[in-house]
């Protein structure tokens, strides 16, 4: 699968009611060593098999493959313009946006944003050691504490969106992506990779809120997907990848223009 589980780790009834706060607490203890994967993750093996590719995730010496945890790939299918500026939403480390840069050098921008800071300070730190990746790029690189329900951004910057299982972890989806058109160009892509059901999930898997922080809880149908987006000034989301998880999930990665 394009996650990894984790031990299990206590909340208060407050929190379980909040899933911003149980993801930015997961998360923050995850990035920070407080958590550790209770599976082998492989490093970039793992990632190949998502759709990476190899020669390009070489190129990303040192990186702290053990905190990386995508769904898929979502800059694999993009036809990206010259100069265009990038925003990794839900970064954590920040994997999505430097392979983003890798794969279309002219890349303008690439800002990355999460809600747990310690993602952000484990991968400036990489960034400020990386000479050799760093050295001649044209892409500015940019780290942004934030949550994607309020993005701390003002007017229509971006042209990509690129978000790599964290659509399921929000419970407020249309919020969400009314959020990312505030800040997108007329014709900006939003490319997502994450998981979907087949059908509503029975109830003991949507109401358990670690299951959220997993991308299950909070996965749904292409259905409902579509509603969202044609609700928000998206197009239909065009699907490039679907790959069976279970008889409940399947990965996906999918890109949605937004309308002008």
């Amino acid at each position: 699968m394009g996650f990894s589980y984790f031990p299990p780790f206590s909340v208060n009834a407050m929190e379980k009611e909040n899933i911003s706060l149980l993801a930015r607490t997961f998360y923050e203890e995850l990035y920070s060593g407080r958590i550790k994967p209770s599976v082998r993750l492989e490093g970039i093996s793992r990632l190949v098999r998502l759709g990476y590719k190899e020669n390009l995730l070489c190129k990303l010496w040192d990186f702290p493959w053990d905190l990386v945890h995508p769904c898929g790939c979502p800059s694999n299918h993009l036809s990206a313009k010259p100069t265009a500026k990038v925003l990794n939403l839900g970064s954590g480390v920040g994997l999505d946006g430097f392979y983003h840069a890798l794969c279309y050098p002219d890349t303008e921008l690439v800002v990355n944003l999460d809600i747990a800071p310690s993602s952000l300070v484990k991968s400036r730190q990489w960034a400020s050691t990386a000479e050799l990746f760093l050295e001649g790029s044209k892409t500015k690189f940019s780290w942004v504490c934030g949550d994607g329900l309020s993005l701390p951004i003002k007017g229509k910057i971006f042209d990509i969106v690129l978000m790599n299982g964290v659509f399921n972890i929000c419970r407020e989806k249309e919020k969400l992506f009314r959020e990312v058109a505030r800040v997108l160009v007329s014709g900006g892509i939003l490319a997502i990779s994450d998981l979907f059901a087949y059908e509503m999930l029975p109830c003991e898997i949507s109401s358990d809120p670690s299951s959220w922080i997993w991308c299950i809880g909070g996965a749904i149908t292409e259905e409902e997907l579509g509603i969202i987006a044609s609700e928000t000034g998206f197009t239909s989301p065009l699907f490039y990848e679907r790959h069976p998880v279970d008889n409940l999930f399947y990965r996906a990665t999918y890109y949605l223009r937004l309308e002008a």
